[in-house]
């Protein structure tokens, strides 16, 4: 795979990885070519059998946000460092681990099985529908309603 077809196949994806987490375009946008500049720097350390190609890219975001939330820490006051502090620390912390494992409890079995292989496995849309040997658009259809309970649920634990 070459630099521009994966620029142009995960350009967005990452862009809008990062947006979802910032809210902030302009910063978005900046994080999102820092985390290519990386990916074209370190392409051909890349071994696609220590890792899937989307593994190692999201760990290239992750990396970069993390480096971000601790730039933002320094310049900020003392309750937006605890918060960067809190993200990078205990994003994986045991309550949060909790409160997701609850909001993937409240998903009927299908959708659980759905939303678990996507987001918990990083599976693709075509390689769950394989899986379960079902269309794609059930696995879409299915996953966007698993999504939107899943958002509900975590919305109401942390504004209550």
């Amino acid at each position: 795979m070459n630099f521009d077809q994966i620029y142009s196949e995960n350009k967005l994806k990452v862009f809008n990885f990062i947006l979802s987490r910032t809210n902030n375009r302009e910063v978005s946008e900046e994080l999102a070519n820092d985390v290519f500049v990386k990916v074209a720097e370190f392409m051909e350390v890349f071994n696609p059998e220590k890792s899937k190609f989307q593994t190692w890219l999201y760990n290239i975001v992750h990396n970069r946000m993390t480096d971000y939330y601790r730039t933002a820490a320094k310049k900020s006051s003392m309750n937006e460092i605890m918060l960067a502090d809190y993200f990078v620390d205990n994003i994986e912390s045991s309550e949060t681990m909790q409160k997701i494992d609850k909001a993937f409890a409240i998903l009927n079995k299908v959708e659980r099985e759905i939303a678990e292989l996507y987001i918990m496995q990083d599976k693709q849309y075509q390689e769950i529908a394989d899986l379960l040997d079902v269309p794609i658009g059930t696995v879409k259809g299915t996953l966007s309603r698993a999504r939107g309970k899943m958002q509900t649920y975590l919305k109401n634990i942390y504004v209550n």
